[in-house]
């Protein structure tokens, strides 16, 4: 582990794979195992007062959690609220943490984070998208059909074979700001919000089947449709 500073309240840590597998844990778990997850969290959090002297004082803190190349993590916490992570341990499996939205959450006492990426807050470079789960194919289809819009979406749908889930990644593209908004918002009413990361992009290509790989909302419309 390397653990570094960056103000008096937050501390980052470079955790590799090896580190994890010291602590029984492995990358998959890590997502998948919330209890297993907390208490590799909690012992990261000492592990920082003996390294850089990081101490919690009042037992509230927000943690950011972003993967990086060869299962490796970057955890950053902080006890500064401003700064606005995201609950890790409520969604720690639908990797919802990961993603541009975050909220403060109590170590003791964990609250549940709601929340959606809308399309505003990117950088001319980066692409807008969301990402959300959906509990069962039926589930995808009946979103898709409920679109009436007559465009094509840059979207894409992954199946996670493990749990028997499905994620549908959707690009802004070239739709308006507003019907962007519209069809994430309508997709809250059939799934949940999982990331507008593009690092999540990568794992879902890594670690989940690609069912769909261009447009996907319109490819579902159509089978739901029967056309």
């Amino acid at each position: 582990m390397k653990f570094s500073r960056i103000d008096k309240d937050t501390v980052r840590c470079i955790i590799t794979e090896e580190d994890m597998k010291e602590y029984g844990l492995n990358f998959e778990d890590f997502f998948n195992d919330k209890g297993k997850s907390r208490e590799f969290l909690e012992s990261i959090v000492e592990q920082a007062e003996k390294e850089v002297g990081y101490r919690v004082r009042n037992g509230v803190l927000a943690i950011q959690i972003m993967p990086l190349p060869q299962n490796s993590l970057a955890i950053t916490f902080s006890e500064n609220g401003s700064k606005n992570f995201m609950d890790i341990f409520e969604h720690i499996k639908d990797i919802g943490e990961i993603s541009g939205e975050y909220k403060s959450i109590d170590i003791n006492e964990p609250v549940k984070a709601q929340g959606k990426s809308k399309s505003k807050g990117k950088s001319k470079n980066q692409p807008i998208l969301n990402i959300y789960k959906f509990e069962t194919l039926k589930d995808v289809e009946q979103y898709c059909c409920s679109i009436t819009l007559d465009k094509m979406f840059t979207s894409k749908l992954y199946k996670d074979e493990k749990n028997n889930t499905y994620y549908l990644i959707i690009n802004k593209g070239r739709l308006s700001a507003e019907v962007y908004d519209n069809i994430c918002d309508l997709a809250l009413e059939f799934a949940v919000y999982v990331s507008d990361s593009s690092i999540y992009v990568a794992y879902c290509e890594e670690h989940y089947t690609c069912l769909i790989k261009k447009k996907a909302i319109n490819v579902m419309r159509n089978i739901g449709l029967g056309q």
